[in-house]
């Protein structure tokens, strides 16, 4: 059975508009106490013709006396709830025939009303989207005029407040003062220091305190090797001494690390120290075999040429007659080339390594520093105070890794500082600079370099000088002036040619008072410029 709850606001068309929506099924219409939609005999009569239309079995769950006594004349089902299998009440005693419109019902007791509450909580949640409170609202025509009156409302407000807000702002007083004066185009090439060091600039010194920022980084790369190196073995062997020294005894010591010479000109030295005895006798090249001993020896260099069968040695220090070697097979003796770590190799990868952190620190480096600071970006340095590789240079490796150990830094002044530096440079390039200041210092387009030294920065600006006009001073000299006063005021500044001053609202006839509510702007006449060089 589906189950369609009533709103107490709920019409009819929007309960026949619920009905109409289904088809084949019994409905149950659960309406809430006190509610008059159905205590009307119209009403009924056009729901009960749109539940035959729609084919649907309309079951009303109510106790209230009124309904069932309509329910009854119409022979509607009905139900005191909805676990009560749905009967046609039988008519009151007294009722009457119903008129063709809404009846006087009996009011219902307390008693019905507690009862219909209690089987209510027993009704199962309904799967439609009627819920109780959840059902459409009823579909009233909106009231245009009415909407029409507080749109008009608003908009009246919106216009008093808005006109309020400009009256405030457009009727105050306010004065826009333009100013041209004869200018000139300089330039300045020169040197400054820039010294983390300084506590105080000296602007005629061309010295700038300077901050310094740092950031400390472990910078890992691989790379390729590249170089080329011969490595191998060396050859080994033993080589049997004879002393035939005179007079007899007389012995002998050859040291670790002593050249024995073969026959064909290799050399091999010593690996061990060995005394050889003196002989008891013999004469020229004939000693007894007491005057000998085994001296271990190895190659001086790596390689095969070293690899030879048995021949004569002489010993590094001594007459062949007297002392003699000879000698069994060398052997072990090789080499080959191959790719090792140069230090070539490790330049080139610590080079790449720290360009390509650079534009990454340089971005961290510039936000450290105040928004008041120009930054220089060509102090930019890296300090590597660590260098290692693996393998160590020299090693055979395909590959190599580095590592360095770095410290960044970068300098920056106040830009205020440096304007002053800038505007010093080029009134030193005039003649007579009375009276004169810089109207444009050219820093957003000033070349910095770096030099030898480390804080000596060449410095190269363009920029253009003028009529001396203190903004603020002047702004406070005219405040309260009226219009004719400010104007012969400005105009006895040296060096300028022309002021307009336009004051608001339109009536006003002076300088605001107020130097917050005056602008002044500084024209360049290009026209009239003058070039002024280094």
């Amino acid at each position: 059975m589906k189950q369609i709850y009533l709103d107490s606001d709920d019409e009819i068309t929007e309960i026949i508009s619920k009905l109409e929506e289904l088809s084949d099924e019994t409905v149950a219409l659960v309406p809430p106490k006190r509610s008059t939609v159905l205590q009307s005999v119209v009403n009924l009569k056009l729901l009960n013709k749109a539940a035959a239309a729609a084919d649907v079995s309309l079951v009303l769950i109510t106790r209230d006396p009124a309904i069932l006594n309509v329910a009854a004349q119409l022979k509607l089902l009905t139900a005191p709830n909805l676990e009560t299998e749905p009967i046609v009440p039988e008519p009151a005693t007294s009722a009457q025939e119903i008129p063709s419109d809404t009846i006087d019902g009996t009011i219902p007791t307390e008693s019905d009303l507690n009862s219909a509450d209690k089987a209510a909580k027993k009704v199962k949640q309904p799967q439609s989207d009627a819920l109780p409170g959840k059902g459409k609202k009823s579909k009233r025509v909106p009231d245009f005029d009415r909407f029409k009156k507080w749109i008009l409302i608003g908009l009246a407000a919106i216009f008093l407040i808005g006109g309020g807000v400009w009256a405030i702002f457009a009727l105050m007083p306010g004065a826009e003062i333009a100013i041209s004066g004869r200018t000139q185009d300089v330039s300045a090439d020169f040197s400054a220091t820039f010294d983390p060091s300084a506590e105080n600039s000296d602007i005629a010194a061309a010295v700038l305190a300077a901050e310094s920022r740092q950031v400390g980084r472990t910078l890992t790369a691989t790379f390729p090797a590249t170089g080329e190196a011969t490595v191998g073995d060396r050859a080994t062997g033993q080589v049997t001494v004879t002393n035939c020294q005179s007079p007899a005894p007389g012995s002998i010591t050859i040291e670790s690390g002593d050249t024995l010479t073969a026959a064909n000109g290799n050399n091999y030295l010593a690996t061990a120290t060995v005394v050889v005895p003196g002989s008891t006798a013999g004469t020229g090249f004939t000693c007894t075999g007491d005057g000998q001993a085994t001296v271990p020896v190895q190659a001086v260099e790596i390689g095969e040429t070293y690899n030879i069968g048995p021949t004569s040695y002489t010993v590094e220090g001594y007459s062949s007659n007297t002392v003699s070697g000879q000698g069994g097979n060398m052997t072990g003796g090789s080499s080959e080339e191959v790719t090792v770590i140069s230090a070539s190799d490790v330049e080139k990868a610590r080079g790449e390594l720290l360009e390509s952190e650079e534009a990454a620190v340089k971005e961290e480096l510039r936000r450290q520093f105040d928004e008041e600071f120009y930054v220089i970006e060509e102090s930019f340095a890296a300090n590597v105070s660590e260098t290692s590789t693996e393998p160590d240079v020299g090693e055979e490796a395909e590959t190599g890794r580095l590592i360095l150990q770095v410290a960044f830094t970068m300098l920056a002044v106040e830009q205020s500082e440096l304007e002053d530096l800038l505007e010093s440079q080029y009134l030193d390039k005039v003649e007579d600079s009375t009276s004169l200041a810089a109207v444009e210092t050219g820093l957003d387009e000033v070349e910095i370099t770096a030099t030898d030294e480390s804080t000596v920065f060449r410095i190269q600006g363009a920029g253009v000088i003028g009529p001396d006009i203190g903004t603020t001073e002047l702004k406070q000299a005219v405040a309260g002036m009226s219009y004719t006063e400010a104007i012969a005021h400005i105009e006895a500044i040296p060096n300028v040619t022309q002021v307009q001053i336009d004051l608001t609202p339109f009536w006003s006839s002076a300088v605001p008072s107020d130097a917050e509510r005056i602008n002044i702007e500084f024209e360049v006449d290009r026209s009239d410029a003058d070039d002024t060089s280094n």
